[in-house]
């Protein structure tokens, strides 16, 4: 039987089986070079695609991979990798970024405190009068005050009095009540007050006009001591 002396035949291997891939199954950051510190990134693979793998860095945990019409690197722990990187090459690659310092603010210094005034609220009680200055008994006579704003702000005049006391007793013989209206004042602002009193009683005794601003004290002022003054004076026994 003759024998064959033809060579055996030799099957070329496949190319595409001898490059390894990697396949991506999360979205998958690309860098310039094989670290995070490598920003911007360049862009980023999604869940499915695949690439060619063509080498590693020196430590093996970042691939660089065909990346669009270029390369790019991708970190190796989250490739799953199709062929054998064992005959791949392995390079240093870019150089490492050397970060740019941080910019420190400068402390901006808080603004100025600035002096707002306070409010300085107080009333004051001037030029009380009684007129005539020595009432007759049983004849009306006029008394009055007026009342200033020293304040630095717009107040109210608040309630004021003004009443016919008989000392010795304390008996309240004539009074305005609650009738003085309070008014607004502008600082540095007046208001003339007056009323007619008739005393027919506690006659030959000493008798006290008392003018009272602010009754119930309101308002709170920086002075409440200027909020009342007392005239005196001795009815006559001259009734009609």
């Amino acid at each position: 039987t003759p024998t064959s002396n033809a060579a055996p035949t030799t099957f070329p291997t496949s190319d595409a089986a001898a490059v390894p891939m990697a396949l991506f199954d999360r979205q998958q950051n690309v860098r310039r070079g094989p670290g995070t510190e490598f920003v911007p990134i360049l862009g980023t693979f999604a869940p499915g695609d695949q690439a060619e793998i063509l080498s590693l860095n020196l430590t093996g945990d970042w691939f660089k991979v065909r990346f669009g019409d270029g390369e790019g690197w991708v970190y190796a722990p989250y490739v799953t990798v199709q062929g054998s990187t064992s005959n791949l090459p392995r390079e240093v690659g870019p150089p490492t970024p050397i970060p740019q310092p941080t910019a420190i603010p400068t402390a901006v210094p808080p603004p100025a405190a600035t002096n707002t005034p306070q409010p300085s609220l107080n009333l004051v009680l001037v030029d009380p009068f009684i007129d005539p200055p020595q009432p007759n008994c049983g004849q009306p006579f006029q008394v009055g005050m007026t009342i200033r704003n020293d304040s630095n702000q717009r107040i109210s005049t608040g309630l004021s009095r003004i009443q016919d006391v008989h000392i010795a007793s304390g008996t309240v013989t004539a009074s305005s009540g609650d009738g003085l209206i309070p008014v607004d004042l502008d600082p540095g602002g007046t208001h003339r007050v007056a009323v007619t009193f008739t005393i027919d009683v506690y006659v030959n005794e000493t008798h006290r006009v008392e003018f009272i601003v602010d009754v119930n004290n309101n308002i709170a002022e920086t002075n409440e001591n200027d909020n009342r003054i007392g005239v005196e004076y001795t009815l006559p026994a001259n009734c009609p």
